[in-house]
C-alpha cells in the first residue's frame, strides 16, 4: 500500500533552463522553468514508500495510487507538449539565413572567389568576371590575403588593382578600400603571387581570381 504522507523532499526546486540556439548567433536563455516543491512531491516516485501488513484502509489506498499515477502521467504529458511547443516556436524565430556560393566557387567570409583555370590579360580577365556577376578581386584584409594565397596555389593571379593615370593605385570600379599592402613593379596592372602583390602589363596572360557577395 502506498502512504503518501511518508513522501519527503529537498527544500529547493527542480529548475530546468530552455536555451535557443539559432545558427550564427550566440545562445540565448529563454526560460527557465522551475518544478515547484508540491509537483516533485508528486513526481517524486524513489521516495514513495510501499508497506505491507494488514490495514483496513488497502482498497482505498489503492484507489489513492491510482489518481497519483494519473495525475503524475497528465502533469509530465503536459510539461512535455509544452516543452515540444515552445522549441518549435524557437524554431519559427531563428533567421533563416541560408548563404551559398555558385558551383566552382570558394566561399569565404560572406564572400564568393573565383579561381579560373584558363589564363588572359588582365582586361579579359575582369570581362569574364563582370559576365558572372562578379569583379577581379579586391583584398580588404590580411585575413583575405592569406586566404587567396592559398587557394591560388603556385600560379600567379590577376587582381582588380591597377595604377592610374597619375600613378597612384587604385582598386576596380573606384573602390575607395585602402590599399594597406605594398605593391612591386611600376606597370598598370596588378596581379597575386606568393610574395604578395606585383604589377605587369596589361596584355600579358595570366590567371584570374574573382570576387562577389555572397547570396
Amino acid at each position: 500500500m502506498v502512504c503518501p504522507r511518508d513522501l519527503t523532499l529537498s527544500h529547493a526546486p527542480q529548475s530546468y533552463i530552455v536555451y535557443q540556439l539559432c545558427p550564427g548567433k550566440d545562445s540565448g536563455v529563454i526560460m527557465q522553468i522551475s518544478i515547484s516543491n508540491s509537483i516533485r512531491r508528486v513526481i517524486d516516485f524513489k521516495q514513495l514508500r510501499v508497506f505491507s501488513g494488514n490495514h483496513s484502509g488497502g482498497v482505498k489506498d489503492k484507489y489513492k495510487m491510482t489518481r497519483l499515477k494519473c495525475v503524475l502521467v497528465t502533469i509530465l504529458s503536459s510539461t512535455i507538449l509544452f516543452l515540444l511547443l515552445l522549441i518549435s516556436l524557437m524554431a519559427t524565430q531563428c533567421p533563416r539565413t541560408h548563404h551559398f556560393c555558385p558551383d566552382d566557387w570558394i566561399g569565404f567570409q560572406k564572400k564568393c572567389y573565383y579561381f579560373s583555370k584558363e589564363e588572359g590579360d588582365w582586361n579579359s580577365s575582369r570581362h569574364d568576371c563582370i559576365t558572372r556577376g562578379a569583379d577581379l578581386t579586391i583584398i580588404d584584409t590580411t585575413k583575405e590575403m592569406d586566404f587567396l594565397k592559398r587557394y591560388k596555389c603556385t600560379a600567379d593571379h590577376w587582381i582588380g588593382l591597377e595604377i592610374t593615370e597619375n600613378q597612384t593605385l587604385q582598386w576596380v570600379h573606384g573602390t575607395m578600400s585602402k590599399i594597406w599592402f605594398p605593391v612591386r613593379g611600376n606597370e598598370k596592372c596588378a596581379y597575386l603571387d606568393n610574395d604578395g602583390a606585383a604589377t605587369a602589363r596589361c596584355y600579358t596572360d595570366r590567371k584570374w581570381i574573382c570576387r562577389m557577395q555572397m547570396h
